[in-house]
């Protein structure tokens, strides 16, 4: 059965909020006074999808329960600046009415105070000029007439109280919604990142704004949690990671009206140095494949898979038995498995195709090349974290210098071919660069050889 209200009369120009339940569902309803109709008029919002996502009435109703305290506190905000408003500009407050009371047509009161009508629509006043019936009445913003100073400090400091129950969930339930809306649309890989932010994010707000909805959170809110990540000695790499990730959240959030603002847009980035990259020297390749032979031979497979195919340590972790093609002697690599989101194919040479033979003898095509600590074929992925563990061992073995890297494989492959004098075009798509600017950094490293190489192929001067 619906509930209602049981006075007849107030001295207020507003209801505070409460809960309602009736056939149609739960709401809450409070009443807003209109001067345009010199009454208070009711205001309805809905609330069925939140009880649905809601485990039990308890939840339901604590979470209602903030709602309806925000809602109280825009109305009192809003009560008060209405009152200043029409103080200000010399125009009586309309006296206390029955709420059902039939309205007092705006003519009249034009016609009685030799004022304008000042009406307050979506939390904004609004002025109707006199000389005209009402449907016809010509609406003008307040800014555009003439006003004391303290009439254009209470339109700055008007609330913007949108009804939308989702401006008044938490930050906490906001995030943890918009994984689980990512989860259907990005691969797993992907999906780290955006769970990593949110968890960071969440964290951070509990500890130091408990309970804070995802529409308050706003740019003061995101530089502190930005220092509070640089405090963790974050990379500039990472840090501007941070600020994407932010901007990506809150625009979805202000699409699906969790928020009203992007608090992490506009924030200053970090200057990201240069990459640096290394070559591997030849003769210290001798002795990476020999220690790989004889402590841990599926490195070699893995190193030639970088080197040759010049795949991604975590394109490695995505191939599967069936997509090495050993009729056209490489490795197809679907979109949906490569960093940049473009297939492409990897070379193998005679020794790595053997190796993958004997690998993969066995194995079922859905089957992972790398799958659990034995480094065999099967169902679930090995992470790339445990390709670099084994070359940090090696590289601490041999006493290699730090800067040889596991991705140093790739940088010396493109450089050896681009030397060798492979054509740009070539070695841009067998990397899986965007352009060739990318391919060109490749080249630009120091070469033992290189005036040797001069001497024996640039032209003389002056030769006939």
């Amino acid at each position: 059965m619906q509930s209602s209200l049981t006075f007849q009369q107030t001295s207020a120009n507003f209801v505070p909020a409460s809960l309602r339940h009736d056939s149609n569902g739960w709401y809450i309803t409070y009443y807003a006074f209109n001067t345009l109709v010199n009454k208070l008029e009711r205001k309805r919002l809905k609330l069925n999808l939140l009880r649905r996502r809601c485990r039990n009435v308890i939840e339901f109703k604590m979470q209602v329960s903030d709602i309806m305290h925000t809602i109280d506190s825009h109305l009192q905000a809003q009560s008060q600046i209405t009152e200043q408003f029409l103080a200000t500009t010399k125009q009586p407050m309309m006296q206390p009415m029955e709420v059902f009371q039939p309205a007092m047509q705006p003519m009249t009161v034009m016609q009685q105070t030799g004022q304008p009508v000042v009406v307050m629509q979506a939390g904004f006043p609004t002025v109707y000029q006199q000389g005209a019936p009402i449907q016809q009445a010509a609406a003008t913003s307040t800014s555009e007439v003439e006003q004391p100073k303290a009439v254009q400090q209470a339109m700055q400091n008007l609330p913007n109280t949108g009804e939308s129950v989702r401006y008044y969930k938490s930050l906490d339930e906001v995030t943890k919604i918009y994984v689980t809306e990512r989860a259907k649309e990005l691969r797993p890989q992907t999906m780290r990142s955006y769970k990593s932010f949110c968890k960071m994010l969440r964290e951070w707000a509990n500890e130091n704004y408990p309970g804070i909805k995802c529409s308050q959170f706003g740019k003061p809110h995101a530089v502190e949690f930005l220092d509070a990540m640089a405090a963790k000695n974050l990379g500039p790499s990472t840090y501007n990671n941070m600020i994407r990730l932010g901007s990506v959240f809150f625009l979805w959030c202000k699409t699906k009206c969790y928020a009203r603002e992007n608090p992490f847009e506009g924030q200053k980035r970090k200057r990201v140095l240069e990459k640096t990259r290394t070559i591997i020297k030849p003769e210290d390749q001798v002795r990476i494949d020999k220690w790989f032979e004889e402590n841990q031979p599926e490195m070699r497979i893995i190193s030639r898979l970088i080197y040759t195919s010049l795949l991604r340590p975590i394109e490695i972790t995505r191939i599967q038995v069936k997509q090495i093609d050993f009729v056209k002697h490489c490795i197809v690599m679907p979109k949906e498995k490569t960093k940049t989101w473009e297939s492409r194919e990897g070379r193998m040479d005679a020794e790595l195709e053997e190796m993958l033979r004997k690998h993969v003898q066995g194995a079922k095509p859905d089957d992972y090349l790398f799958a659990d600590s034995l480094w065999r074929c099967g169902k679930r992925p090995m992470g790339n974290g445990t390709y670099g563990k084994a070359w940090d061992r090696m590289r601490t073995a041999l006493k290699l210098p730090a800067e040889y890297q596991l991705y140093s494989l790739k940088d010396t492959a493109i450089n050896s071919m681009l030397k060798a004098g492979v054509d740009d075009l070539s070695v841009m798509q067998a990397a899986g660069h965007k352009d060739l600017s990318m391919t060109t950094i490749y080249a630009n490293h120091h070469d033992d050889k290189l005036i040797d190489n001069l001497n024996q192929k640039a032209p003389k001067f002056a030769v006939g």
